[in-house]
């Protein structure tokens, strides 16, 4: 899992990567409200039965 997490790019770089071709790289550029933001980022994981970083979060 380790190397999988490591090969995972920086936050920095997918926001340089957005920005290049300039995508929206905040929520904020998106439209989407902050509340909208916190319940999507607690209820993700419960979308599609697969095991994501969401899900480790949760069991860490």
């Amino acid at each position: 899992m380790q190397a999988i997490a490591q090969a995972v790019p920086a936050s920095e770089q997918l926001s340089a990567w957005l920005e290049a071709v300039q995508g929206p790289v905040t929520t904020e550029q998106l439209g989407v409200e902050p509340e909208l933001v916190e319940a999507s980022l607690q209820d993700a994981l419960f979308v599609r039965n697969r095991f994501t970083i969401l899900r480790l979060l949760r069991l860490l």
